[in-house]
């Protein structure tokens, strides 16, 4: 995953990048803010994509990361935005750690919460 490559070949020159990230979303699901928790989502895959270092995992995950993006701001799943932004963290985490294993688990965790978000809100159309 691109997770566990940004772990892999993480540097310090992007930590910047994961802290603002970081920042951004906790303060994002303070306010309730869905649009800006999505900027920092964007940040925050700009930042792993930098750290991995792999183009072409990066275009290949750019319409999905896109997707998930325009989900998130149709239906205003705030109620998901708090447990979203601890799994975005962990995952920040393990990167910084450089724990490849850590950092695919969670993004696992990450998917799997997604996920089950979607299949929530599809029950209920």
């Amino acid at each position: 995953s691109t997770a566990r490559s940004a772990a892999r070949f993480y540097t310090r020159d992007v930590n910047a990048r994961f802290q603002k990230a970081a920042r951004a979303m906790q303060q994002a699901v303070l306010a309730g803010n869905v649009a800006d928790f999505l900027v920092a989502d964007k940040s925050l895959d700009e930042a792993i994509t930098a750290a991995a270092d792999n183009a072409f995992a990066s275009r290949v995950a750019a319409p999905l990361q896109t997707h998930s993006r325009r989900f998130w701001y149709r239906y205003r799943v705030e109620s998901g935005l708090a447990e979203s932004a601890a799994q975005h963290v962990e995952i920040i985490r393990a990167i910084l750690d450089h724990d490849e294993e850590g950092a695919g688990r969670q993004a696992d965790r990450l998917i799997t919460l997604l996920r089950g978000h979607a299949e929530t809100v599809a029950a209920g159309l």
